[in-house]
């Protein structure tokens, strides 16, 4: 009898168990499923004012999101609704809101001339970068960072203006 009453706990037991397992499995298998469905999360967005003399068509950041130890490249696709022949590129970055990390403005030519590329630029379609910022340092402080670049023309229109935020 206690022999028949064991092996009922047991088999009930693996009965449990399997059932258990069987859960766990098609949960996990719905997790992944699930996973693989999302896409990675832009950690950029489209700041341009309703007047902005381009429309951003997309940007890619390289790796997305940036990491310690490892330089970014950003690429853009804009169009150009008008030819731009000077201009200057806003650049400020924050840590956690409060810390300016980079808040300078550089000018718009001299940055194509790096890049291979020149001033006036012309209506219509026109590839941005690509461009690599210098390694992230092992030792950057973690938190939130926020950037904005805005480019202006040589008006001081804006031309267009990208927002980013990531965590390190």
């Amino acid at each position: 009898m206690k022999f028949q009453f064991a092996f009922c706990v047991t088999a009930a037991s693996l009965v449990s168990l399997a059932v258990c397992l069987n859960a766990a499995s098609t949960r996990l298998a719905e997790t992944r499923r699930d996973l693989k469905a999302k896409k990675p999360q832009d950690i950029w967005s489209d700041c341009s004012g309703p007047h902005a003399k381009a429309k951003l068509q997309n940007v890619t950041i390289v790796p997305d999101p940036p990491r310690r130890g490892l330089a970014v490249n950003i690429t853009a696709e804009i169009i150009l609704l008008e030819e731009v022949t000077k201009g200057k590129v806003k650049v400020l970055v924050m840590l956690d809101g409060l810390v300016p990390i980079i808040n300078q403005v550089f000018d718009l030519c001299d940055l194509l001339d790096e890049v291979g590329k020149a001033c006036p630029i012309k209506k219509g379609p026109y590839p941005v970068g690509p461009v690599s910022t210098p390694k992230i340092p092992d030792e950057a402080p973690r938190g939130k960072y926020t950037g904005r670049f805005e480019v202006t023309d040589q008006n001081g229109n804006q031309v267009y203006c990208v927002k980013a935020g990531f965590r390190l």
